[in-house]
């Protein structure tokens, strides 16, 4: 009887719950054909409640994908003293630069290492030298290893390889720099 009593119970409460929200599928919003080189990437600001993102190894790999896509990043050490920390704001600018900002909004890692999954929601925002939205990308970015990747990697080049495929998937829609 009290098994019964608990069980109409938990399906009451269960069924009075809300059902969970998800997160809007990652889109570009706007982009432009062509912006210039020199970029200033902000520090990656982690907005989660109490999820452990890597954001310095996330703004280093943004560096570096700018790098090869013939951008030309600005040093950090620059570019940190126009922006105080984990600041997201359109109101800073760089002279000459546009300005890259990151906000992770959630982070789920659990499955990193052994299934090759990680499910992250993040807004980017590329601003233009004077401020103007120039491209922005947001939503949820699901991603999953390939089976071969999965058994060819090690735990430390899993987490490695999902962190270079989230920059990637966000920066695949990225314009061109300026021609010379």
């Amino acid at each position: 009887m009290r098994t019964s009593i608990t069980l109409a119970l938990l399906f009451s409460l269960m069924a009075c719950q809300a059902p969970a929200t998800r997160a809007p599928a990652f889109e570009v919003a706007l982009a432009v054909d062509t912006i210039g080189a020199e970029i200033a990437v902000l520090d990656v600001v982690n907005s989660t409640h109490g999820a452990l993102v890597p954001t310095t190894d996330l703004r280093r790999l943004f560096r570096t994908h700018l790098l090869d896509g013939g951008f030309t990043p600005l040093s950090e050490q620059y570019v940190d003293s126009y922006a105080n920390r984990q600041q997201v704001d359109a109101a800073i600018r760089i002279p000459g630069a546009s300005v890259m900002s990151l906000q992770i909004l959630a982070w789920k890692d659990s499955n990193m290492v052994n299934r090759g999954q990680l499910d992250a929601q993040v807004d980017f925002v590329l601003y233009s030298p004077d401020g103007v939205v120039q491209y922005r990308s947001a939503g949820l970015v699901e991603l999953e290893l390939a089976a071969t990747q999965l058994t060819a990697l090690n735990p430390d080049g899993r987490v490695e390889a999902l962190h270079e495929l989230l920059v990637t998937t966000i920066l695949s829609s990225f314009p061109q720099p300026e021609p010379l």
